[in-house]
């Protein structure tokens, strides 16, 4: 019986080339929108859920204004975070993360670096999220105010195959950064891809900094 129907729908085929053609390159065309769609969503559906503490892990944001006027800033002045913890029993741990804007280059012996994403981030970035060092100690991650954690692809950008820990780079021709950690390159469905991590604490440092030269 099955024979017969696929005889007669290869007849109908055969005579009405046109049409079947038409009918064919819809349906594959319509089956392979639909799959990409279905791969598109499941890959943003992926974003940073590969975090085991994903479910408890949430975005500080600032909203103002009402209606139409109603705007929300994905930053917030950096105490708001230490002030949640301190007040608020809900929060376990606070992780602050900014951009690193006081350096442009980066040298290592002879060779000098200008394209690398480098931010500040507090020593908890790595207990809260799960990019665990690969080199280093976990549990203290920068030895000081001038250590530096860098991601594979950077060890192997600026030291070849030498161990990066204990190397020293230079920032901007002056300050010194120590390698005391290394992590597995941050993957693609991460919010987060960074190069270079260094300690909330430098930044507190040039905050200060800042301040005096303004009122100097």
């Amino acid at each position: 019986m099955f024979r017969n129907y696929f005889k007669t729908a290869w007849r109908n085929l055969l005579k009405h080339k046109f049409y079947a053609f038409i009918n064919i390159a819809g349906l594959t065309t319509g089956l392979t929108v639909g799959l990409l769609i279905l791969l598109w969503v499941r890959d943003e559906m992926s974003f940073d859920s590969f975090h085991r503490k994903a479910d408890s892990i949430y975005k500080l944001q600032c909203w103002g204004g009402t209606g139409t006027s109603r705007q929300v800033w994905t930053d917030i002045i950096s105490p708001m975070g230490i002030l949640a913890k301190q007040q608020l029993p809900e929060v376990t741990d606070v992780v602050r993360i900014t951009y690193n804007g006081y350096y442009s280059q980066y040298q290592y012996k002879n060779k000098t670096f200008s394209d690398d994403v480098a931010v500040f981030v507090d020593p908890s970035f790595f207990s809260v999220f799960d990019f665990p060092l690969i080199a280093g100690n976990n549990a203290k991650p920068f030895s000081d105010d001038h250590a530096v954690v860098i991601t594979r692809k950077i060890a192997e950008k600026y030291f070849g195959q030498e161990d990066p820990i204990g190397k020293v780079i230079i920032a901007d021709g002056k300050e010194s950064f120590t390698v005391t950690g290394v992590i597995n390159n941050f993957p693609h469905n991460s919010s987060m891809r960074y190069d270079m991590m260094m300690p909330m604490s430098l930044k507190a440092q040039w905050l200060i900094k800042d301040h005096r030269d303004i009122n100097t």
